[in-house]
């Protein structure tokens, strides 16, 4: 099966006896901020009996969690900085933690965030209420947070 891989490419990784690809997520280029200030959040893909790309990344936690404290860690450092634009990576954090079942302590973050201002930056891309809603739209679209009814 072809895939393009995008800007983060993959590292081939044997987990629990298996070949999986780790990648990030390349639809999060872009859709929030600059590729910059952009992050991926992780992506773990395998090859099912057929040679097609089945994405397991929910069956690795660990890896999750690692990849969060990533974000997590890029975010602090630099929301409430005048020049700063977290947009990018406050997004592949919510999506990690989505993925994790975690996703309340996004839902708190981004709720505390408002207020303070951390949303903003280029408005090239939706700020502040406008960012949420986006963030909010593209993780149910792409699987990451549950549909709301």
């Amino acid at each position: 099966m072809f895939r393009l891989w995008g800007d983060p490419g993959y590292k081939l990784e044997s987990h629990a006896g298996k070949s999986e690809f780790v990648t990030g997520d390349d639809r999060f280029a872009y859709e929030f901020t600059s590729f910059a200030g952009s992050g991926l959040p992780i992506e773990i893909l395998s090859l099912d009996q057929n040679g097609a790309f089945q994405n397991v990344t929910r069956l690795r936690p660990a890896l999750i969690r690692a990849d969060a404290k990533v974000w997590w860690k890029a975010y602090v450092s630099q929301r409430g900085k005048a020049d700063a634009d977290v947009r990018g990576v406050v997004g592949a954090w919510c999506a990690d933690e989505y993925l994790l079942g975690q996703g309340q302590t996004c839902e708190s973050e981004l709720k505390s965030a408002l207020p303070r201002g951390y949303l903003k930056g280029p408005t090239i891309w939706p700020q502040n209420a406008g960012f949420v809603a986006l963030l909010h739209k593209q993780l149910v679209k792409w699987g990451y947070a549950p549909r709301v009814p």
